[in-house]
């Protein structure tokens, strides 16, 4: 028995000693010059890869006497016995078969073709339940642009480009176990080995590259924009196919098809498929956005996939190469930033409709994990195990990432401990003060104790205003923050403001908000865990009348009179609470948030309680494919209760505030004419996005053109005793219109504007208008 075992490890020893890597490169025999993507298989198994751009390839595992099998479409195949030679010189034959030679039994039109790739798509997808599969992965991705190349010295070094050229190149790659139940919708990758050049930490390195662009899908979702396939069930409608050639692909014959997506609505691709005779199965797809339908900040993005039968009856993708861009630009041709990337996966092993390992059904919501030893690979494991090459650039950046990322940790190691010390100025404007002007201090000293600091001067009303506020991050999940503060605030709790926007109001002079001063204490105890977060907050507050200043610099406006509250000192508990699902309507995900807040509070003064409720609720259903972000449904619901209410917290109606906040807002009335102790406002619309405009014909901007959104508000507010503002008599306030949006500024891709306008109904809106201004950027959505 020892014998046998000693004799058993002995042979396996010998044939792991005596496997080879095969290196090589595929040309055309005539021209010489290299078959891109042509495949490699190792015969009698499901092994193989496939040459790269230059004809270059590589395949470890390979033991002499094994056989190769070569082949490509257009090309015959070959068969080479591995001996003792292990770089090959591969040289194949072309041969096709050109439709103005095909016979007349053979001719088809391109129609035809795809009619039935369209009918048998489902049938030839509905074959394959499981897959498992090993495969290789690599991301690069280049940084560049101006701003990118923009000289910032690293804090506390004058090395003005150490951290720039650091992060310039960025390099991962893993080899991994991918498991896919198609019936049960279940996908688990495991990474086995992986590698990153040092810029990326190792534990981000989860690429695993194993599901491929679906173009037997319908739609395909890019970013937000959703591309019409070139096999959909309406291709034909959309497309223009041309039929190239019927060229031979090992034994089988393919038909070579040139496509391109002639819609003015919905976006689409341009490129070349091949499809199998018979069968109608789709072998290879080189696919790209057509010129007039680009993707919001990504250009040049190519598509290449490849598939192959594998051992099995079912042709299943086992190659993709993907490029693109990411270009952002402050100013239109300026400042701009860019990020090239490509990606490319090779399945090295696939096995189909196999029963697949039980524990992939474990926590099926972690579709990407790591094994534990994924890390430890040698370089020696790439170098003779990986089925992607390693090119001398690449070699290259490795060690010149590694150099540099030393380097980089030294400089921080020295600064790690020491105090890290900004500041900001500060900067207000509102109808009180005036422009206020400050610093912002700020200290970073530990995770558990970061002190902010500010101090400012408001020139028209002589006041000094300063604070500090200490925040601790606990834990992850859990932050407190404790800090007082001297300064000007707005009334109304569902009105609030900040600096932006109360700076904003005053530079188009309209006096939005009523404002008082306040000496504050506060206090908060944060809790965010995934989309729930959960808010604590304690107040105490002296609050006194300011009066209308009247800022110099609009001193020939005359400003509305500050409301006046009643003064004295409050101090105040809450809870409040908001949820959302994490959805995103803009690629075609409902969305919902939810978030309600408590308050109770004293004013000390007059000894006097009080409190109030507020809920808000709101949502936005993709209901229209438009084949960028769809048209949708949008509602939102807002309430409050409250008893005793001071006046400097009453509810106000949420009107438009200049050039931001046109949805969810009144645009028809008064802006600071209704309010009270209770409330209920019901925003909807819906959104066409600028479907209309495209189906139309309309001339489009950056592929894009003016979107259309209708709009319905109602509101109710019941009178408060103070006669503070005005309520609305038991009736609701109406008002309908529409928002013309995605208007280009010209000036920025970054900055897109939206019109809103608005006509009152009802009894206490008839005869009323009002127009607003939105800025918004399409990088936030």
């Amino acid at each position: 028995m020892k014998t046998t075992l000693l004799l058993l490890i002995a042979l396996l020893t010998l044939n792991i000693a005596s496997a080879e890597v095969i290196t090589g490169r595929i040309v055309d025999s005539k021209t010489k010059e290299s078959v891109v993507s042509a495949s490699v298989r190792l015969l009698g198994t499901s092994k193989g890869t496939y040459a790269n751009r230059e004809g270059i390839f590589k395949l470890p595992g390979v033991n002499k006497g094994d056989k190769l099998k070569f082949t490509a479409i257009g090309y015959q195949s070959e068969t080479v016995v591995i001996s003792n030679e292990t770089n090959l010189d591969i040289k194949l034959v072309p041969e096709s078969v050109k439709m103005s030679e095909a016979t007349v039994t053979d001719e088809i039109a391109v129609e035809e073709i795809i009619k039935r790739a369209v009918a048998n798509k489902e049938a030839n997808q509905k074959k394959i339940k499981t897959v498992e599969q090993s495969l290789f992965s690599k991301v690069k991705v280049e940084l560049g642009g101006a701003l990118y190349e923009f000289e910032n010295p690293l804090p506390g070094t004058e090395d003005k480009e150490l951290e720039r050229d650091l992060w310039e190149n960025i390099i991962a790659e893993t080899y991994s176990k991918s498991y896919k139940d198609f019936e049960k919708r279940i996908s688990k990758d495991v990474i086995i080995k992986r590698r990153n050049t040092a810029n990326f930490k190792p534990e981000y390195n989860l690429i695993s590259l194993s599901s491929f662009v679906n173009f037997y899908a319908d739609e395909i979702g890019i970013n937000n924009t959703r591309f019409t396939s070139p096999l959909s069930k309406d291709a034909l409608d959309e497309y223009e196919f041309k039929l190239i050639s019927r060229e031979l692909y090992d034994d089988k014959f393919i038909y070579v098809i040139e496509f391109k997506s002639i819609s003015n609505v919905y976006p689409g691709f341009v490129g070349t498929m091949s499809i199998l005779e018979e069968s109608y199965e789709l072998t290879y797809i080189k696919a790209k956005p057509t010129s007039d339908d680009l993707i919001e900040f990504i250009s040049n993005i190519e598509f290449e996939e490849k598939f192959e039968k594998m051992n099995s009856d079912y042709w299943y993708p086992t190659l993709l190469n993907t490029t693109g861009q990411l270009k952002v630009e402050l100013i239109s041709g300026m400042f701009d930033f860019t990020a090239t990337a490509s990606a490319m996966t090779v399945v090295e092993d696939l096995k189909i409709n196999q029963p697949l390992p039980d524990s992939i059904y474990n926590n099926p919501e972690r579709r990407v994990i790591a094994a534990p030893d994924a890390d430890s690979a040698a370089s020696e494991f790439w170098a003779n195990s990986s089925l992607i090459n390693t090119t001398d650039k690449e070699r290259e950046i490795y060690t010149k990432t590694d150099s540099l990322a030393k380097e980089f940790a030294a400089l921080d190691s020295v600064r790690e401990g020491s105090f890290n010390f900004d500041y900001a100025p500060y900067l207000r404007l509102n109808r009180v003060d005036g422009f206020t002007f400050g610093i912002s201090p700020m200290l970073e000293i530990s995770r558990y104790f970061n002190p902010e600091f500010f101090g400012a001067y408001a020139i028209t009303s002589e006041n000094w205003y300063f604070g500090a506020k200490a925040k601790s991050r606990i834990l992850d999940y859990l932050q407190a923050d404790i800090g007082f503060e001297r300064n000007t605030y707005p009334l109304s709790v569902n009105n609030n403001s900040d600096i932006l926007l109360s700076t904003v109001t005053s530079l188009f002079v309209r006096d939005y908000y009523d404002w008082y001063l306040a000496d504050r204490v506060d206090a908060g105890l944060n809790f965010r865990y995934d989309n729930l977060k959960v808010m604590g907050s304690y107040k105490n507050e002296l609050i006194s009348n300011i009066p209308n200043n009247n800022p110099k610099l609009f001193s020939q406006y005359k400003w509305r009179d500050n409301r006046v509250i009643d003064e004295g000192r409050y101090e105040q508990y809450g809870i409040a609470a908001a949820y959302n699902n994490g959805g995103n309507v803009e690629h075609s995900r409902l969305e919902y948030h939810i978030r309600a807040e408590y308050q109770m509070g004293k004013n000390l003064t007059t000894n006097e309680n009080y409190n109030y409720l507020f809920g808000e609720v709101g949502t936005a259903i993709p209901i229209i494919n438009t084949g960028f972000e769809p048209g949708n449904i949008y509602a939102t619901i807002k309430t409050g209760i409250s008893n005793d209410m001071p006046k400097h917290l009453l509810y106000r109606m949420n009107t438009q505030i200049v050039v931001f906040k046109i949805r969810d807002r009144f645009l028809s009335t008064d802006y600071t004419k209704f309010g009270g102790t209770e409330f209920l406002e019901i925003h909807t619309g819906l959104d066409f996005s600028d479907l209309l405009w495209r189906a139309v014909g309309l001339p489009k901007y950056r592929s894009r053109g003016l979107g259309l959104e209708l709009n319905y508000s109602a509101g109710y507010y019941k009178q408060d005793e103070y006669n503070l503002y005005s309520g609305t008599n038991e009736k609701f306030y109406n008002e309908v219109g529409f928002n013309i949006t995605k208007i280009p500024s010209f000036i920025s891709p970054l900055i897109q504007l939206e019109a809103g306008f608005r006509w009152g109904i009802g009894e206490l809106g008839n005869g009323n208008f009002g127009f607003g201004i939105n800025v918004s950027s399409p990088i936030f959505q």
